[in-house]
């Protein structure tokens, strides 16, 4: 049996992508976060250090909020690449 094409799966080029690569967190989804992973048994440590998929999932919140956390709690001479 031959499967019918969906019309609402996701391709590279659907705007649903565009949308998540566009996330940029705000201020209070960061204080949230941080305030989450404090009152979490994994801790701040597990935010900081954990792999950032885990992290994200284990926090319930996107990968790049767990960033902006990060660089947060780090400050600017921590971020890679700079």
């Amino acid at each position: 049996m031959q499967q019918r094409p969906r019309e609402d799966r996701r391709r590279p080029d659907s705007r649903i992508w565009t949308d998540l690569l566009d996330f940029r967190p705000t201020g209070a989804d960061v204080d949230a976060l941080i305030a989450r992973a404090s009152a979490d048994s994994l801790g701040v440590d597990f935010l900081l250090h954990g792999e950032l998929g885990s992290v994200a999932t284990w926090l319930r919140t996107h990968a790049f909020t767990v960033v902006a956390a990060r660089e947060q709690l780090l400050g600017p001479r921590h971020r890679s690449g700079r």
